[in-house]
């Protein structure tokens, strides 16, 4: 339980934010990740909580990270945040950010 500002007692976070005014300013939608290939975090966390452990393995899972290579810098990030990956440089040789290409 939660007390507001009047010392009432609530029961969910939502009534407290509501009633503080900010359930506005809190983001609970999906953010994308991959434009290329629309890929949201909770998506990509989702596959690495399947078992990916680099980028490779999340773009042949859903694309991400296989596109203009924007992404890949998130992808290594969150790969790193959740523990599945030590390297912050995975990039397989295959996987090749467009924006390297002659």
């Amino acid at each position: 339980m939660f007390r507001d500002a009047d010392s009432k007692c609530t029961g969910t976070y939502t009534s407290v934010l509501t009633r503080l005014e900010l359930k506005s300013n809190i983001n609970l939608e999906a953010v994308l990740i991959c434009l290329c290939h629309p890929t949201s975090d909770r998506d990509v966390d989702a596959i690495i909580d399947d078992g990916a452990r680099t980028v490779q393995e999340i773009g042949q899972r859903c694309g991400a990270g296989t596109g203009c290579g924007a992404c890949l810098e998130d992808l290594r990030d969150r790969l790193v945040a959740k523990g599945a990956n030590g390297c912050p440089r995975d990039c397989a040789g295959d996987l090749v950010s467009v924006r390297s290409r002659p």
